[in-house]
Protein backbone atom coordinates (compact mmCIF):
# COMPACT_ATOMS: atom_id res chain seq x y z
CA UNK A 1 0.00 0.00 0.00
CA UNK A 2 2.95 2.25 0.87
CA UNK A 3 2.95 2.52 -3.46
CA UNK A 4 -0.74 4.89 -3.17
CA UNK A 5 1.57 7.65 -0.45
CA UNK A 6 3.69 8.83 -4.25
CA UNK A 7 1.82 11.53 -5.85
CA UNK A 8 2.94 9.71 -8.58
CA UNK A 9 1.46 6.88 -8.38
CA UNK A 10 -2.23 9.02 -8.09
CA UNK A 11 -1.28 10.47 -11.28
CA UNK A 12 -0.02 7.49 -13.23
CA UNK A 13 -4.08 6.11 -11.70
CA UNK A 14 -5.52 9.23 -13.10
CA UNK A 15 -3.85 8.92 -15.85
CA UNK A 16 -4.42 5.42 -16.78
CA UNK A 17 -8.67 5.91 -15.95
CA UNK A 18 -8.26 8.50 -19.20
CA UNK A 19 -6.77 6.08 -21.42
CA UNK A 20 -8.73 3.37 -20.27
CA UNK A 21 -12.02 5.52 -20.73
CA UNK A 22 -11.07 7.50 -24.04
CA UNK A 23 -9.54 3.85 -25.83
CA UNK A 24 -12.65 2.09 -24.53
CA UNK A 25 -15.44 4.23 -26.13
CA UNK A 26 -14.87 1.46 -29.21
CA UNK A 27 -16.13 -1.41 -26.88
CA UNK A 28 -19.03 0.59 -25.24
CA UNK A 29 -20.40 1.58 -28.91
CA UNK A 30 -20.17 -2.83 -29.71
CA UNK A 31 -21.21 -3.65 -26.64
CA UNK A 32 -24.50 -1.34 -27.00
CA UNK A 33 -25.16 -2.46 -30.09
CA UNK A 34 -24.87 -6.15 -29.22
CA UNK A 35 -27.40 -5.64 -26.19
CA UNK A 36 -29.55 -3.65 -28.03
CA UNK A 37 -30.51 -6.91 -30.10
CA UNK A 38 -32.33 -8.61 -27.00
CA UNK A 39 -35.63 -8.25 -25.55
CA UNK A 40 -35.37 -5.30 -22.57
CA UNK A 41 -36.11 -7.36 -19.92
CA UNK A 42 -32.84 -9.15 -20.54
CA UNK A 43 -30.31 -5.80 -21.75
CA UNK A 44 -29.33 -5.55 -18.02
CA UNK A 45 -28.62 -8.60 -17.40
CA UNK A 46 -26.45 -8.98 -20.77
CA UNK A 47 -24.70 -5.30 -19.98
CA UNK A 48 -23.52 -6.36 -17.21
CA UNK A 49 -22.84 -10.54 -17.65
CA UNK A 50 -20.62 -8.46 -20.61
CA UNK A 51 -18.53 -6.07 -18.46
CA UNK A 52 -18.12 -8.53 -15.43
CA UNK A 53 -16.51 -10.81 -18.45
CA UNK A 54 -14.51 -8.09 -19.32
CA UNK A 55 -12.77 -6.95 -16.66
CA UNK A 56 -11.64 -10.49 -15.34
CA UNK A 57 -10.44 -10.81 -19.29
CA UNK A 58 -8.04 -7.59 -18.54
CA UNK A 59 -7.02 -8.20 -15.33
CA UNK A 60 -5.92 -11.72 -16.60
CA UNK A 61 -3.90 -10.01 -19.45
CA UNK A 62 -2.42 -7.87 -17.51
CA UNK A 63 -1.51 -10.77 -15.19
CA UNK A 64 0.12 -12.34 -18.17
CA UNK A 65 2.07 -9.28 -19.32
CA UNK A 66 4.84 -11.57 -19.93
CA UNK A 67 3.20 -13.66 -22.48
CA UNK A 68 1.68 -10.58 -24.70
CA UNK A 69 5.03 -9.46 -25.20
CA UNK A 70 5.44 -12.76 -27.18
CA UNK A 71 2.56 -11.77 -29.09
CA UNK A 72 4.09 -8.65 -30.74
CA UNK A 73 7.66 -10.65 -31.90
CA UNK A 74 7.29 -11.39 -35.29
CA UNK A 75 5.68 -14.92 -36.05
CA UNK A 76 6.38 -15.42 -39.84
CA UNK A 77 7.36 -12.72 -42.86
CA UNK A 78 5.27 -12.28 -45.79
CA UNK A 79 6.68 -10.25 -48.95
CA UNK A 80 9.83 -9.63 -46.30
CA UNK A 81 7.28 -8.00 -43.84
CA UNK A 82 6.94 -9.29 -40.59
CA UNK A 83 3.87 -10.48 -38.91
CA UNK A 84 3.27 -11.09 -34.86
CA UNK A 85 0.78 -13.02 -33.51
CA UNK A 86 -0.75 -9.64 -32.54
CA UNK A 87 -1.50 -8.40 -36.18
CA UNK A 88 -3.34 -11.35 -36.44
CA UNK A 89 -5.29 -11.52 -34.26
CA UNK A 90 -6.44 -7.19 -34.91
CA UNK A 91 -6.80 -8.10 -38.96
CA UNK A 92 -9.37 -11.18 -37.79
CA UNK A 93 -11.05 -8.95 -35.28
CA UNK A 94 -10.89 -5.56 -37.65
CA UNK A 95 -12.35 -7.75 -40.74
CA UNK A 96 -15.34 -9.36 -38.73
CA UNK A 97 -16.13 -5.87 -37.26
CA UNK A 98 -16.47 -4.73 -41.19
CA UNK A 99 -18.44 -7.52 -41.80
CA UNK A 100 -20.67 -7.07 -38.63
CA UNK A 101 -21.27 -3.59 -38.78
CA UNK A 102 -21.92 -3.76 -42.81
CA UNK A 103 -24.36 -6.61 -42.86
CA UNK A 104 -26.16 -5.29 -39.58
CA UNK A 105 -26.68 -1.92 -41.82
CA UNK A 106 -27.86 -3.51 -44.87
CA UNK A 107 -30.17 -5.79 -42.60
CA UNK A 108 -31.38 -2.33 -41.44
CA UNK A 109 -31.89 -1.30 -45.11
CA UNK A 110 -33.29 -4.04 -46.20
CA UNK A 111 -35.78 -4.29 -43.62
CA UNK A 112 -34.29 -7.48 -41.99
CA UNK A 113 -34.47 -7.98 -38.05
CA UNK A 114 -30.87 -9.13 -37.65
CA UNK A 115 -31.85 -8.93 -33.48
CA UNK A 116 -33.90 -11.87 -33.62
CA UNK A 117 -30.66 -13.41 -34.49
CA UNK A 118 -29.28 -11.84 -31.27
CA UNK A 119 -32.18 -12.92 -29.51
CA UNK A 120 -32.07 -16.73 -29.73
CA UNK A 121 -28.08 -16.66 -28.31
CA UNK A 122 -29.76 -15.54 -25.13
CA UNK A 123 -27.74 -13.57 -22.16
CA UNK A 124 -24.74 -15.46 -22.15
CA UNK A 125 -24.03 -15.83 -25.98
CA UNK A 126 -24.17 -12.10 -25.96
CA UNK A 127 -22.29 -11.88 -22.89
CA UNK A 128 -19.63 -13.80 -24.68
CA UNK A 129 -19.32 -11.21 -27.19
CA UNK A 130 -19.16 -8.77 -25.38
CA UNK A 131 -15.55 -10.18 -23.88
CA UNK A 132 -14.34 -11.36 -26.85
CA UNK A 133 -14.44 -8.02 -28.64
CA UNK A 134 -13.45 -6.43 -25.19
CA UNK A 135 -10.10 -8.18 -25.97
CA UNK A 136 -9.41 -7.49 -29.27
CA UNK A 137 -10.06 -4.01 -28.48
CA UNK A 138 -8.16 -3.88 -25.27
CA UNK A 139 -4.47 -5.04 -26.29
CA UNK A 140 -3.28 -1.93 -27.48
CA UNK A 141 -4.88 -0.33 -24.02
CA UNK A 142 -3.16 -3.06 -21.99
CA UNK A 143 0.53 -2.36 -23.61
CA UNK A 144 -0.58 1.29 -23.25
CA UNK A 145 -1.08 0.78 -19.20
CA UNK A 146 1.65 -1.52 -18.75
CA UNK A 147 4.00 2.06 -20.49
CA UNK A 148 2.42 4.28 -18.01
CA UNK A 149 2.66 2.18 -14.66
CA UNK A 150 4.39 -0.82 -13.57
CA UNK A 151 2.23 -1.25 -10.65
CA UNK A 152 -0.38 -4.11 -11.03
CA UNK A 153 -2.46 -2.72 -8.44
CA UNK A 154 -3.00 0.47 -10.26
CA UNK A 155 -3.43 -0.91 -13.76
CA UNK A 156 -6.26 -3.18 -11.97
CA UNK A 157 -7.85 0.35 -10.01
CA UNK A 158 -8.14 2.06 -13.46
CA UNK A 159 -9.37 -0.79 -15.53
CA UNK A 160 -12.29 -1.41 -12.80
CA UNK A 161 -12.89 2.37 -12.47
CA UNK A 162 -13.25 2.26 -16.27
CA UNK A 163 -15.67 -0.53 -15.93
CA UNK A 164 -17.72 1.30 -13.83
CA UNK A 165 -18.01 4.08 -16.17
CA UNK A 166 -18.99 1.92 -19.00
CA UNK A 167 -21.67 -0.07 -17.00
CA UNK A 168 -23.09 3.93 -16.27
CA UNK A 169 -23.00 4.65 -19.63
CA UNK A 170 -23.88 1.88 -21.34
CA UNK A 171 -27.43 1.72 -20.27
CA UNK A 172 -28.30 5.24 -21.79
CA UNK A 173 -26.22 4.63 -25.13
CA UNK A 174 -28.62 1.02 -25.31
CA UNK A 175 -31.76 2.86 -24.91
CA UNK A 176 -30.64 5.95 -27.44
CA UNK A 177 -29.54 2.98 -30.07
CA UNK A 178 -33.08 1.18 -29.34
CA UNK A 179 -35.16 4.32 -29.44
CA UNK A 180 -33.44 5.76 -32.43
CA UNK A 181 -32.54 4.25 -35.72
CA UNK A 182 -30.61 6.64 -36.64
CA UNK A 183 -28.41 6.57 -33.59
CA UNK A 184 -28.12 2.79 -34.39
CA UNK A 185 -26.63 3.14 -37.84
CA UNK A 186 -24.30 5.94 -36.54
CA UNK A 187 -23.25 3.33 -34.23
CA UNK A 188 -22.59 0.54 -36.74
CA UNK A 189 -20.76 3.13 -38.73
CA UNK A 190 -18.20 3.78 -35.71
CA UNK A 191 -18.14 0.05 -35.71
CA UNK A 192 -16.96 -0.73 -39.58
CA UNK A 193 -14.62 2.49 -38.80
CA UNK A 194 -13.17 1.16 -35.86
CA UNK A 195 -12.60 -2.51 -38.28
CA UNK A 196 -11.16 -0.37 -41.02
CA UNK A 197 -8.69 1.07 -38.29
CA UNK A 198 -7.65 -2.47 -36.53
CA UNK A 199 -7.40 -4.23 -39.94
CA UNK A 200 -5.06 -1.77 -41.75
CA UNK A 201 -2.85 -1.43 -38.16
CA UNK A 202 -2.49 -5.20 -38.85
CA UNK A 203 -0.60 -4.54 -41.27
CA UNK A 204 1.15 -1.18 -40.05
CA UNK A 205 -0.70 1.18 -41.88
CA UNK A 206 -1.79 3.34 -38.66
CA UNK A 207 -4.71 5.44 -38.94
CA UNK A 208 -4.77 8.09 -36.20
CA UNK A 209 -7.74 6.78 -34.11
CA UNK A 210 -8.12 10.89 -33.25
CA UNK A 211 -9.12 11.49 -36.55
CA UNK A 212 -11.79 8.56 -35.82
CA UNK A 213 -13.27 9.71 -32.67
CA UNK A 214 -13.43 13.26 -34.02
CA UNK A 215 -15.71 12.44 -36.82
CA UNK A 216 -17.71 10.36 -35.04
CA UNK A 217 -17.85 12.61 -32.16
CA UNK A 218 -19.09 15.40 -34.50
CA UNK A 219 -21.64 13.09 -35.86
CA UNK A 220 -22.78 12.09 -32.42
CA UNK A 221 -23.08 16.02 -31.55
CA UNK A 222 -25.09 16.98 -34.52
CA UNK A 223 -27.57 13.87 -34.36
CA UNK A 224 -28.15 14.69 -31.01
CA UNK A 225 -29.23 18.25 -32.07
CA UNK A 226 -31.32 16.42 -34.41
CA UNK A 227 -33.00 14.65 -31.86
CA UNK A 228 -33.51 17.91 -29.37
CA UNK A 229 -34.36 20.24 -32.38
CA UNK A 230 -37.48 17.35 -33.72
CA UNK A 231 -38.55 16.60 -29.61
CA UNK A 232 -38.87 20.28 -29.06
CA UNK A 233 -40.45 21.19 -32.53
CA UNK A 234 -41.96 17.82 -34.56
CA UNK A 235 -42.90 19.81 -37.15
CA UNK A 236 -39.37 20.60 -38.25
CA UNK A 237 -38.72 16.50 -39.04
Amino acid sequence: MSIFLSPDTWLSLITLTTLELVLGADNLVMLSILVSGLPKDKQDAARKLGLAFALITRVILLCGISWLVGLVKPFFYLFSHPFSMRDLVVIVGGGFLIYKGSIEIYNLWSGKHSEAHAAKGGVFWVAFQIALFDIIFSIDSVFTAVGLSRHLPVMIIAIVIAMAFMLFFSGFLVKMITAFISVKVLALAFVVLIGVHLFTGGFNIHIPKEYLYTAMGFSALVEVLIILINRRNPKAA
